[in-house]
């Protein structure tokens, strides 16, 4: 009996303390964030992209014409929300087992039934975290390599991002991840590890650079192309 006890003691105390559990990432002053929205409201919660491309996917009135770029008006932290990478950098979220960690209608979702197709079940999830000092998450889009920066603190929001105009000719190469310090749990390393294998890094390297030359291609620099194409797999060097 003592080692059950011992065992839900233990459970309780991971499942509270996802920043050791999970990891974190630092996101700081300056860094350019993109979304897509009817207006430049504050919302909770308020979703954005690290890149142009993947704000379609952020914010409450998707399939705007006009991508909105917001900045960073401090440095603060998030929680790191995924699990482990694939090979090709695709991240594997942890909204859906957190989720599942604390409440117990959870069964076959997936990471856009929470986010965005049942309001209910984002707003008991967002409110446990906020219990626990969480005010964001970086997580992927969907499973994939796009990243996205959830903040959903509403009486923080005002002072920690602002819109500062549309993204242009002048940021679609931006890559908010250059700004960001990711620390995952040391798990996350093993479970990757474990997950692509014999696709050492430099290996990785090799495919990656066909992705850059591919945007340099498209008639911008080396660094701007590199900065586009940089990912978890490429920061972590992983």
């Amino acid at each position: 009996m003592r080692i059950d006890l011992d065992f839900c003691i233990k459970s309780l105390a991971m499942k509270l303390d996802y920043i050791k559990s999970y990891g974190y990432c630092v996101v700081h002053t300056g860094t350019l964030l993109f979304r897509q929205a009817k207006d430049t409201n504050y919302y909770f919660p308020m979703f954005f992209g690290l890149r142009s491309i993947g704000a379609a996917g952020c914010g409450e009135n998707h399939g705007q014409k006009l991508t909105q770029l917001w900045k960073a008006k401090c440095d603060f932290k998030v929680l790191f929300m995924v699990n482990d990478l694939s090979y090709r950098a695709h991240a594997e979220s942890a909204i859906v087992d957190i989720y599942n960690s604390i409440f117990h209608d959870g069964k076959g979702l997936d990471d856009l039934d929470i986010k965005q197709h049942d309001y209910d079940k984002r707003a008991k999830l967002l409110k446990h975290l906020l219990g626990q000092g969480i005010t964001g998450w970086l997580s992927s889009l969907e499973n994939g390599a796009e990243l996205e920066l959830c903040l959903f603190d509403v009486s923080k929001l005002e002072s920690m991002v602002e819109f500062v105009g549309h993204a242009n000719d002048e940021n679609k190469m931006r890559n908010a991840l250059i700004t960001i310090d990711v620390f995952p749990d040391n798990d996350f390393f093993v479970r990757t590890s474990t997950k692509i294998r014999d696709n050492t890094f430099d290996k990785y390297l090799k495919w990656h650079q066909q992705l850059v030359d591919e945007q340099i291609g498209y008639d911008c620099t080396d660094d701007e192309a590199r900065q586009y194409c940089l990912n978890l797999r490429v920061k972590l060097e992983i």
